[in-house]
């Protein structure tokens, strides 16, 4: 039977229920401003992590996670995604089970065409053959209209987020000055990837995902469907980079050290309220070492699919202070 979860009005919030004679722990918590999250675990085991809520958008759809039923935010005042200060009175959590979805038919079946289109900004660092080879290339390099599979995966781990994309049907040129065969990783990993998402009729794309590239080859296997594949990490720029090593003498605030570290990335920095002080600090190796030192400091580490460098409730993240325009 449809039941309501109780939320109240606050940033992080973790509950037990008991949904169709199993014990589940719910927890839901805002990640500054990429909005509202939703994590499920069934006797202390998860279920699903990380999961954007939005109005009206069922936040399971799998039913191979073995849940007989799905939840849904639903806003009772109009078709605004779920905020903090609405939950539980204006942004109801309400569970359904999969009979009662399938008599009301409230499922939407209604398959949608969807796009993907990947942006690239080549490194600084090519050499002279490879500027020869490029040269009538557009930069930014903005490719659309190609058939596209991409994986993301965003696990919030120390190593970054990371992108594998395999886009068919890309001019050899384009292919020749992507591919890093025989290229120097310093040079490759100044070429950024952007890759956008939406439906088809659907204007602006979103940002789905950026990072550097850390290996890119051409594919001649599927001959003549031939396809440039592309591997990408969010962190792997600032592992690259050389950083003197930071030393204070006294108390300074972790915000502070931090505002200068993503200054030195050319990163915009939210501390989100974090008033953590370090006590005479010595940070060394890349600039990313120093990031994730002067984090776990705080106790609070991690990078997403975006490059900003903020304090959250649970990690830090990389996200650029410009983005490109997309050109769709």
């Amino acid at each position: 039977m449809t039941q309501v979860i109780p939320l109240g009005a606050f940033a992080s919030q973790r509950l037990s229920i008991a949904l169709q004679d199993q014990f589940y722990q719910i927890v839901v918590r805002t990640l500054g401003e990429k909005g509202l999250f939703f994590n499920l675990y069934r006797n202390g085991d998860p279920v699903i992590l990380n999961v954007a809520c939005y109005d009206r958008t069922w936040l399971l759809r799998l039913r191979y996670l073995g849940m007989n039923g799905d939840f849904l935010f639903i806003d009772m005042q109009g078709t605004q995604d779920p905020e903090i200060n609405g939950l539980g009175s204006r942004y109801i959590l309400t569970y359904f089970t999969l009979d009662e979805i399938t008599e009301k038919k409230m499922l939407n079946e209604t398959l949608k065409q969807r796009r993907l289109e990947v942006e690239f900004i080549l490194g600084s660092g090519l050499d002279s053959y490879m500027k020869q080879i490029a040269n009538g290339l557009e930069n930014p390099l903005y490719l659309k209209g190609h058939r596209i599979i991409a994986t993301v995966i965003s696990d919030g781990g120390d190593s970054g987020c990371s992108a594998d994309v395999r886009i068919y049907n890309v001019s050899m040129q384009a292919m020749n000055v992507l591919s890093t065969f025989g290229v120097p990783d310093n040079s490759v990993n100044k070429t950024k990837m952007y890759l956008y998402a939406g439906n088809v009729d659907e204007k602006p794309m979103s940002l789905v995902y950026e990072g550097y590239i850390t290996e890119a080859y051409i594919d001649m296997n599927t001959a003549p469907d031939i396809s440039l594949v592309v591997a990408s990490n969010t962190a792997v720029l600032a592992r690259m980079t050389e950083s003197l090593p930071f030393s204070y003498r006294g108390e300074i605030a972790v915000t502070t050290v931090m505002q200068q570290l993503a200054q030195k990335a050319s990163l915009r920095f939210n501390g989100n309220g974090v008033n953590t002080i370090l006590r005479n600090p010595y940070l060394h190796g890349s600039l990313y070492d120093q990031i994730k030192k002067c984090a776990e400091a705080v106790k609070y580490h991690g990078l997403s699919k975006k490059e900003s460098l903020q304090f959250g409730p649970v990690r830090v993240v990389f996200e650029r202070v410009i983005l490109p325009k997309s050109q769709a």
